[in-house]
């Protein structure tokens, strides 16, 4: 369901940012792939509703049918207004509230809840810029609150089809004894053929907070893609 509530316009792991903050959102306990009902409203170009519903169980890996009878879900909805500025292009600003019930069937997982401010404009045919921010209750993430913002450029180098995307993001622990964390990426897309793209981007993560003892981890990545 993070493909589709809550997500900013450049979050795609296969084409565009790497790291979990941007390539995801790691405010939200999202279920797996799974069982799963969601339906969109648009009453005009300008205004859409998107709600849904999963098995709070649900993971990639198995079907989870079965846990359905647990009764256990999580529950989302989103508003947004997509409007389109003369001269520059569309926009998407929404809100994305959601919940996830007491999971019981093998420990007791506490339910939590929170919400998802998203802000992205065109600013022309090829530039764009966004923000997000997340906030969650955290009884089931280590994330309590995020807040990142970044740009896209396409067409540098040539093809309409290349990408230019920067990024930072702050996120605050649950745990008033953790750090918070801070990252910056940065990645460059070449379209080389109708089906196939390369990257290479950089990374650096302040203060990760899976490693106490580091205060700067560097990554360099290259990223080759064939899709048809």
């Amino acid at each position: 369901m993070g493909d589709f509530v809550g997500a900013q316009p450049m979050q795609n792991v296969n084409s565009q940012f790497v790291n979990r903050h941007f390539s995801g959102n790691p405010t939200v306990p999202f279920p797996g792939h799974g069982p799963t009902v969601g339906f969109s409203v648009r009453p005009d170009d300008r205004f859409y509703v998107t709600a849904g519903m999963a098995n709070a169980y649900n993971a990639t890996t198995e079907s989870e049918f079965r846990s359905i009878d647990y009764g256990d879900f999580f529950y989302s909805v989103e508003a947004g207004f997509t409007p389109y500025v003369e001269g520059r292009g569309r926009g998407r600003y929404s809100i994305m509230g959601w919940y996830i019930d007491e999971r019981t069937r093998d420990t007791v997982i506490p339910s939590d809840q929170g919400l998802t401010l998203v802000a992205s404009q065109q600013m022309s045919d090829r530039f764009q810029l966004w923000a997000r921010y997340g906030h969650a209750d955290a009884t089931t993430t280590n994330v309590r609150q995020l807040t990142q913002g970044g740009l896209g450029y396409s067409g540098l180098f040539g093809s309409p089809s290349n990408m230019t995307g920067l990024a930072v993001s702050f996120a605050q622990p649950r745990s008033a004894a953790s750090r918070n964390e801070s990252v910056a990426e940065v990645f460059q897309r070449l379209q080389l053929t109708r089906f196939t793209q390369v990257s290479a981007g950089a990374q650096a993560i302040f203060n990760p907070g899976n490693n106490p003892d580091k205060n700067l981890i560097g990554v360099i990545y290259a990223r080759l893609r064939i899709a048809f």
